[in-house]
Protein backbone atom coordinates (compact mmCIF):
# COMPACT_ATOMS: atom_id res chain seq x y z
CA UNK A 1 0.00 0.00 0.00
CA UNK A 2 1.60 3.40 -0.92
CA UNK A 3 0.55 6.90 0.28
CA UNK A 4 1.35 10.70 -1.38
CA UNK A 5 1.12 12.60 1.28
CA UNK A 6 3.49 16.20 1.65
CA UNK A 7 5.21 16.18 5.15
CA UNK A 8 7.53 18.61 6.83
CA UNK A 9 10.25 17.63 9.33
CA UNK A 10 11.22 20.19 12.10
CA UNK A 11 14.98 20.03 12.92
CA UNK A 12 17.13 22.82 14.56
CA UNK A 13 19.42 25.24 12.48
CA UNK A 14 23.31 24.90 14.19
CA UNK A 15 23.29 27.00 17.71
CA UNK A 16 27.71 27.93 17.22
CA UNK A 17 28.07 31.13 15.75
CA UNK A 18 30.49 30.12 13.39
CA UNK A 19 27.85 28.46 10.92
CA UNK A 20 26.57 31.61 10.55
CA UNK A 21 29.13 33.78 7.81
CA UNK A 22 28.37 36.22 4.94
CA UNK A 23 27.95 35.16 1.73
CA UNK A 24 27.04 36.67 -1.32
CA UNK A 25 25.35 39.40 0.41
CA UNK A 26 23.06 37.50 2.56
CA UNK A 27 23.72 35.00 5.75
CA UNK A 28 24.54 31.20 5.17
CA UNK A 29 23.93 29.08 8.43
CA UNK A 30 26.44 25.87 7.09
CA UNK A 31 25.91 22.01 7.83
CA UNK A 32 21.77 22.06 8.63
CA UNK A 33 20.57 18.65 9.23
CA UNK A 34 17.73 18.57 7.19
CA UNK A 35 16.33 14.67 7.72
CA UNK A 36 18.09 12.23 9.63
CA UNK A 37 17.42 8.27 9.97
CA UNK A 38 14.67 7.34 12.18
CA UNK A 39 11.20 7.49 13.06
CA UNK A 40 9.48 10.95 13.11
CA UNK A 41 5.72 12.57 13.13
CA UNK A 42 5.63 15.48 11.09
CA UNK A 43 3.90 18.71 11.59
CA UNK A 44 1.95 18.29 8.87
CA UNK A 45 0.41 14.83 8.30
CA UNK A 46 0.77 14.53 12.08
CA UNK A 47 1.51 10.81 12.05
CA UNK A 48 4.94 8.62 12.61
CA UNK A 49 6.50 7.54 9.68
CA UNK A 50 10.15 5.38 9.46
CA UNK A 51 13.01 7.39 7.57
CA UNK A 52 15.22 4.60 5.93
CA UNK A 53 18.82 5.38 5.72
CA UNK A 54 18.70 3.68 2.01
CA UNK A 55 15.59 6.20 1.27
CA UNK A 56 17.53 8.87 2.57
CA UNK A 57 20.56 8.26 0.72
CA UNK A 58 18.81 7.55 -2.57
CA UNK A 59 16.51 10.62 -2.90
CA UNK A 60 18.72 13.20 -0.96
CA UNK A 61 19.46 15.11 -4.07
CA UNK A 62 16.04 14.90 -5.21
CA UNK A 63 14.73 18.56 -4.83
CA UNK A 64 11.76 20.09 -7.05
CA UNK A 65 12.07 23.13 -5.40
CA UNK A 66 15.34 24.73 -2.67
CA UNK A 67 13.33 27.44 -1.62
CA UNK A 68 13.41 28.56 2.12
CA UNK A 69 10.31 30.00 3.35
CA UNK A 70 9.04 31.83 6.45
CA UNK A 71 6.43 29.61 6.66
CA UNK A 72 4.99 26.38 5.66
CA UNK A 73 1.91 26.90 3.10
CA UNK A 74 -0.99 25.46 5.86
CA UNK A 75 -3.57 25.86 2.65
CA UNK A 76 -2.78 29.33 1.90
CA UNK A 77 -0.77 30.58 -1.19
CA UNK A 78 2.88 32.07 -0.13
CA UNK A 79 4.40 35.04 -1.29
CA UNK A 80 7.47 35.93 -2.55
CA UNK A 81 7.87 39.35 -0.80
CA UNK A 82 6.24 38.70 2.44
CA UNK A 83 7.18 34.86 3.24
CA UNK A 84 10.69 34.30 0.82
CA UNK A 85 13.78 33.74 2.99
CA UNK A 86 15.93 32.21 0.50
CA UNK A 87 17.17 28.85 -0.83
CA UNK A 88 18.81 25.77 0.36
CA UNK A 89 22.42 25.07 -1.18
CA UNK A 90 24.83 22.27 -1.26
CA UNK A 91 22.54 19.47 -0.21
CA UNK A 92 23.84 15.92 0.84
CA UNK A 93 23.93 12.59 2.12
CA UNK A 94 26.33 12.14 4.86
CA UNK A 95 26.24 8.43 6.58
CA UNK A 96 28.16 9.46 9.63
CA UNK A 97 25.92 11.57 10.98
CA UNK A 98 22.77 10.22 12.89
CA UNK A 99 23.48 7.32 10.96
CA UNK A 100 22.70 8.69 7.68
CA UNK A 101 21.09 12.07 7.39
CA UNK A 102 20.54 14.86 4.44
CA UNK A 103 22.68 17.90 5.60
CA UNK A 104 22.51 21.21 3.58
CA UNK A 105 23.29 24.89 3.87
CA UNK A 106 20.29 27.62 4.51
CA UNK A 107 20.98 30.92 2.81
CA UNK A 108 18.70 34.16 4.02
CA UNK A 109 19.08 35.87 0.76
CA UNK A 110 18.38 39.48 3.09
CA UNK A 111 16.76 41.21 0.00
CA UNK A 112 13.53 41.82 2.02
CA UNK A 113 12.82 42.79 5.58
CA UNK A 114 11.24 39.62 6.43
CA UNK A 115 14.66 37.74 5.11
CA UNK A 116 16.86 40.31 6.96
CA UNK A 117 14.93 40.23 10.02
CA UNK A 118 15.12 36.37 10.03
CA UNK A 119 18.57 36.28 9.41
CA UNK A 120 18.59 38.38 12.54
CA UNK A 121 16.57 36.61 14.63
CA UNK A 122 18.52 33.15 13.66
CA UNK A 123 21.86 34.52 14.74
CA UNK A 124 20.44 35.79 18.54
CA UNK A 125 18.65 32.36 18.46
CA UNK A 126 22.13 30.68 18.23
CA UNK A 127 23.82 33.11 20.36
CA UNK A 128 20.97 32.51 23.41
CA UNK A 129 21.45 29.06 22.38
CA UNK A 130 18.05 27.66 21.54
CA UNK A 131 18.53 27.76 17.74
CA UNK A 132 15.52 28.09 15.81
CA UNK A 133 14.49 25.34 13.43
CA UNK A 134 13.85 24.19 9.67
CA UNK A 135 10.86 21.87 8.61
CA UNK A 136 11.70 19.99 5.57
CA UNK A 137 8.48 19.36 2.61
CA UNK A 138 8.62 16.76 1.19
CA UNK A 139 6.08 14.30 -1.22
CA UNK A 140 6.42 10.97 -2.39
CA UNK A 141 5.27 7.45 -1.45
CA UNK A 142 4.82 5.57 1.99
CA UNK A 143 4.57 1.73 2.20
CA UNK A 144 3.82 -0.06 5.27
CA UNK A 145 6.73 -2.85 6.56
CA UNK A 146 4.52 -5.82 7.79
CA UNK A 147 7.78 -6.70 9.79
CA UNK A 148 8.64 -4.11 11.33
CA UNK A 149 4.59 -2.91 11.93
CA UNK A 150 5.01 0.63 10.72
CA UNK A 151 4.70 2.92 7.67
CA UNK A 152 8.29 3.95 6.31
CA UNK A 153 8.88 6.44 3.46
CA UNK A 154 9.55 4.46 -0.08
CA UNK A 155 10.17 7.81 -3.01
CA UNK A 156 10.77 11.03 -2.11
CA UNK A 157 10.66 14.24 -3.87
CA UNK A 158 11.46 17.64 -1.48
CA UNK A 159 9.36 20.84 -2.33
CA UNK A 160 11.14 23.24 -0.14
CA UNK A 161 12.33 24.35 3.47
CA UNK A 162 10.16 26.32 5.97
CA UNK A 163 11.21 28.24 8.78
CA UNK A 164 10.08 27.03 12.49
CA UNK A 165 10.14 27.95 16.13
CA UNK A 166 11.40 24.23 17.65
CA UNK A 167 11.96 21.09 15.77
CA UNK A 168 10.26 17.74 15.56
CA UNK A 169 13.26 15.43 15.22
CA UNK A 170 14.86 14.56 18.68
CA UNK A 171 17.59 13.02 17.06
CA UNK A 172 18.73 15.59 14.67
CA UNK A 173 19.93 18.43 17.55
CA UNK A 174 22.90 20.44 16.26
CA UNK A 175 25.93 21.65 18.15
CA UNK A 176 24.87 23.68 21.11
CA UNK A 177 26.79 27.03 22.38
CA UNK A 178 25.32 25.84 25.89
CA UNK A 179 24.72 22.71 27.57
CA UNK A 180 21.36 21.54 28.10
CA UNK A 181 21.08 21.93 32.02
CA UNK A 182 21.96 26.13 30.59
CA UNK A 183 19.75 25.98 28.36
CA UNK A 184 16.68 25.47 30.58
CA UNK A 185 18.22 28.57 32.23
CA UNK A 186 17.37 30.73 29.45
CA UNK A 187 14.27 33.07 29.57
CA UNK A 188 12.20 33.23 26.43
CA UNK A 189 11.45 36.81 27.01
CA UNK A 190 13.71 39.10 26.99
CA UNK A 191 13.78 42.93 27.01
CA UNK A 192 14.29 44.83 23.47
CA UNK A 193 17.42 46.09 25.28
CA UNK A 194 18.88 42.59 25.63
CA UNK A 195 18.01 41.41 22.22
CA UNK A 196 19.33 44.57 20.84
CA UNK A 197 22.77 43.45 22.55
CA UNK A 198 22.74 40.00 21.17
CA UNK A 199 21.99 40.62 17.78
CA UNK A 200 24.55 43.70 17.86
CA UNK A 201 27.51 41.34 19.22
CA UNK A 202 26.10 38.19 16.71
CA UNK A 203 26.79 40.68 13.62
CA UNK A 204 29.93 42.05 15.01
CA UNK A 205 32.51 40.66 12.47
CA UNK A 206 29.46 41.27 9.60
CA UNK A 207 30.31 43.66 6.83
CA UNK A 208 29.32 47.27 7.58
CA UNK A 209 26.43 47.82 5.46
CA UNK A 210 25.26 44.10 5.60
CA UNK A 211 25.47 44.86 9.42
CA UNK A 212 23.82 48.37 9.54
CA UNK A 213 20.90 46.69 7.62
CA UNK A 214 20.29 44.24 10.02
CA UNK A 215 20.65 46.32 13.32
CA UNK A 216 18.13 49.17 11.31
CA UNK A 217 15.58 46.20 10.55
CA UNK A 218 15.89 45.67 14.27
CA UNK A 219 15.58 48.86 15.61
CA UNK A 220 12.33 49.56 13.54
CA UNK A 221 10.71 46.64 14.42
CA UNK A 222 10.98 47.39 17.88
CA UNK A 223 9.94 50.96 17.45
CA UNK A 224 6.92 49.99 15.64
CA UNK A 225 5.56 47.86 18.45
CA UNK A 226 6.47 50.78 21.39
CA UNK A 227 3.31 52.53 23.13
CA UNK A 228 2.49 55.19 21.70
CA UNK A 229 0.12 57.84 23.17
CA UNK A 230 -1.93 60.24 21.99
CA UNK A 231 -1.54 63.57 23.39
CA UNK A 232 -5.49 64.20 23.19
CA UNK A 233 -6.09 61.35 24.67
CA UNK A 234 -3.65 61.90 27.39
CA UNK A 235 -4.47 65.28 28.23
CA UNK A 236 -8.51 63.89 28.82
CA UNK A 237 -7.11 61.21 30.67
CA UNK A 238 -5.29 63.62 33.29
CA UNK A 239 -8.09 65.80 33.51
CA UNK A 240 -10.31 62.96 34.03
CA UNK A 241 -8.16 61.71 36.60
CA UNK A 242 -7.77 65.27 38.37
CA UNK A 243 -11.74 65.94 38.57
CA UNK A 244 -12.03 62.00 39.69
CA UNK A 245 -9.84 62.74 42.61
CA UNK A 246 -11.08 66.13 43.66
CA UNK A 247 -14.71 64.48 43.67
CA UNK A 248 -13.11 61.80 45.92
CA UNK A 249 -11.89 64.65 48.68
CA UNK A 250 -15.10 65.98 48.71
CA UNK A 251 -16.87 62.72 49.30
CA UNK A 252 -14.66 62.18 52.35
CA UNK A 253 -14.86 65.35 53.30
CA UNK A 254 -18.77 64.91 53.59
CA UNK A 255 -18.44 61.40 55.30
CA UNK A 256 -16.07 63.42 58.14
CA UNK A 257 -18.54 65.98 58.69
CA UNK A 258 -21.66 65.42 61.60
CA UNK A 259 -24.68 65.51 60.31
CA UNK A 260 -27.18 68.55 60.93
CA UNK A 261 -30.26 67.88 63.19
CA UNK A 262 -33.33 68.74 61.74
CA UNK A 263 -35.51 71.00 63.13
CA UNK A 264 -39.48 70.85 62.84
CA UNK A 265 -40.85 74.53 63.18
CA UNK A 266 -44.83 74.83 64.35
CA UNK A 267 -46.63 77.69 63.44
CA UNK A 268 -48.56 78.94 67.03
CA UNK A 269 -52.35 80.25 66.25
CA UNK A 270 -54.96 81.42 68.14
CA UNK A 271 -57.65 79.29 68.24
CA UNK A 272 -61.24 80.91 67.27
CA UNK A 273 -64.68 80.50 68.03
CA UNK A 274 -66.62 77.84 65.83
CA UNK A 275 -69.16 79.52 63.62
CA UNK A 276 -72.40 78.88 64.25
CA UNK A 277 -74.94 79.15 66.98
CA UNK A 278 -73.67 78.41 70.52
CA UNK A 279 -75.68 76.19 73.74
CA UNK A 280 -75.78 77.55 76.58
CA UNK A 281 -77.26 76.03 79.55
CA UNK A 282 -78.67 78.09 82.89
CA UNK A 283 -80.05 75.32 85.74
CA UNK A 284 -82.29 72.81 84.13
CA UNK A 285 -82.57 74.47 80.93
CA UNK A 286 -80.56 74.00 77.60
CA UNK A 287 -80.91 76.60 74.77
CA UNK A 288 -79.23 77.70 71.83
CA UNK A 289 -78.48 81.17 71.42
CA UNK A 290 -77.44 82.91 68.47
Amino acid sequence: MTDHRIRALNLDLPAMPENYIEQDGGLLVRNVKLLATGTWTDSAVGTPLFYPTHILEKYATNWASSTFWARHSGGQPRNVVTDLLGEVRNVHYEPGVENGAIVGDVFYHMITTVSREGAALAVARAKQGHPMAVSVEWDGAEVYNPKEKRYEAAEMTFVGLAAVDRGACSVCSLPKAMSAEERQGVENEMEADEIKAIVKEAVSGFGAELKAAILTDVDAKFAAFSPKQDEAAKAALEASSKAVKELEERIKKLELEPAPKTVVKVEEKELEAPAGPRIVKRGDIVRKED
